[in-house]
Order: structure tokens, then C-alpha cells, then sequence
């Protein structure tokens, strides 16, 4: 990651953009330009990225944004000349395929298993790698390691249960039962996390993996590929039905098509609830 030593944009926002190069329009305090480090982060591509706000962008360059990228929130990433969208985007592209193949086409490297990696074994390479970064992948101490546990036990409450195996089946459809919500995650995972607190608020009992802590193997990713048809996580299941991830649980949800599910598998859950967290 490498932000940009502009002191002022440049009246064309497309002199950023080249051939090979992934570059993102980002500005401050944007939880969503984080999420879109990190993923890049996790896939070890390296890009280059501006923060708008502080370098005075302008109504002019706002306009020019929006006619490039016909959206006027942030991030807006852009792989060479082609617009990927947002951090929304960015994930819904690779899980459909479509972001390896632009990747390819400008001949950008990257990491094509990195899906199921923990983040700390994909670190950035000396050359992409500053200071910020650095801090991202260092070992957590370990008092903070303990109450990072601890704020992860009260975001599950007693609805979460962590599934107790010290690896995982072969077959991982044998996890998946009628009448069970069952969470494929891994660690460091914003949308892992949420995905649980969505469903605690929802009053749901549902049980997980962490995925990369329990050695999954090759095969088990393609078996993981094969039933959801996504790599990103968090894997959600109503019995052997396949949820999607976060954005697909609230989708359904927002629908009315997640309650007809859980009915349809006899899952208890709070018929009058409302969240203002997610």
C-alpha cells in the first residue's frame, strides 16, 4: 500500500489512473476504504491510493468522480482505466471471478488462494509495505488478546456456540443439519462478526467454525466453493441451504425471505426485532 505524495489532485482525476496499477479514491474517517485495504492487503496486491478530503478536492473533481464511477460515496477503485465500484463491489467482483480477470488482463499480481488465508500469513511485500501496514499484521499481545476474547464472547452472547473439533470433516456438508444456522468464518473478519451480531439481535442459536485455525485444505475450500459459489466469508447456512454472506443474510432478511426460511426449518427466532447497529 503506497498513498500517493500529492500535495493538490490534479484538475484530470484520469492522469492517476495507468495501465497496471490499482488506485483508490478514498477519504477520511471511511470505515468502508479500511475494509477495501484489507482486502487488498489479503490478496497482496499492491495499489496506490489518495485521501480526497485533505488534498482540497473540489465540486469540479467531485463531478468528474461521479461521471467516471457513476456513485458518489467512497471508495472508488479503479483497477488500470476500468472502475470496479466500491468495497461492495470489490468483494461481489471477486466472488463472481470478474476482479482475477481484470487483474489478469492488466497484468497485476495477486494471490489466488487467499480467500481462505488468515490475514496474518499475507503479509505485503517490502516494497508495498509501510509503517501503517506493519502495525496491521503484528502479533496481538497478549493482554489484548484477552479481551479481544472477551469482547468477542459478549458480541456471540449465549446464542453463539464455536463449534468444539480440532479439525475439520472431510466432507463439510456433515456440519449442516435441518433445523441448525450454521457459520463457515475466519479470523479477522469485520463481516464474520457482524453476521453473528445480526443474528444474536436476532434472537437465532446458530453454530460456527473458524475455518483457517482448523487447517482447511485445499479440497475443502473447493467443497466450501462448490455449495456457496463465493470465496469471500462469512459462509452462512440455514440447514443445508445456503444463506450467503452478511450482505446476503440482511438482503434476505430486508425481504422477508430469511423468516420464511427458518420457519420452513423449524429455527426459533424473534419475530418483532429491529437492529439500529447494523
Amino acid at each position: 500500500m503506497t498513498e500517493s505524495p500529492l500535495k493538490a489532485l490534479p484538475d484530470d482525476l484520469t492522469t492517476l489512473l495507468a495501465p497496471g496499477k490499482l488506485f483508490m479514491f478514498t477519504r477520511t474517517n471511511c470505515p468502508f476504504c479500511d475494509l477495501a485495504k484489507e482486502y487488498l492487503h489479503e490478496m497482496n496486491v499492491p495499489f496506490e491510493y489518495i485521501v480526497c478530503d485533505t488534498l482540497g478536492i473540489t465540486d469540479e473533481h467531485k463531478e468528474q468522480l461521479f461521471q467516471l464511477t457513476g456513485a458518489k460515496s467512497y471508495p472508488r477503485i479503479f483497477v488500470g482505466k476500468h472502475s470496479i465500484g466500491g468495497f461492495d463491489d470489490l468483494r461481489k467482483s471477486d466472488d463472481d471471478g470478474k476482479l482475477a480477470q481484470i487483474l489478469q488482463s492488466e497484468g497485476i499480481a495477486y494471490n489466488k488462494n487467499w480467500w481462505f488465508n488468515p490475514l496474518e500469513t499475507n503479509k505485503p511485500t517490502e516494497t508495498t509495505q509501510q509503517t501503517e501496514t506493519t502495525k496491521a499484521f503484528e502479533p496481538v499481545p497478549q493482554k489484548a488478546q484477552t479481551a479481544q476474547q472477551t469482547t468477542q464472547n459478549e458480541r456471540e452472547g449465549p446464542l453463539g456456540k464455536e463449534l468444539d473439533i480440532k479439525q475439520l470433516p472431510a466432507d463439510l456438508s456433515s456440519l449442516l443439519n435441518p433445523g441448525k444456522v450454521f457459520i463457515f468464518t475466519r479470523t479477522n473478519c469485520p463481516f464474520c462478526d457482524l453476521a453473528k451480531e445480526y443474528l444474536q439481535e436476532k434472537n437465532v442459536h446458530y453454530e460456527y467454525v473458524v475455518c483457517d485455525t482448523l487447517g482447511i485444505t485445499d479440497e475443502q475450500k473447493e467443497q466450501l466453493f462448490q455449495l456457496t459459489g463465493a470465496k469471500s466469508y462469512p459462509r452462512i447456512f440455514v440447514g443445508k441451504n445456503s444463506v450467503g454472506g452478511f450482505d446476503d443474510l440482511k438482503s434476505k432478511d430486508d425481504k422477508g425471505h430469511l423468516e420464511k426460511l427458518f420457519d420452513q426449518e423449524g429455527v426459533s427466532y424473534k419475530k418483532d426485532w429491529f437492529t439500529s447497529q447494523v
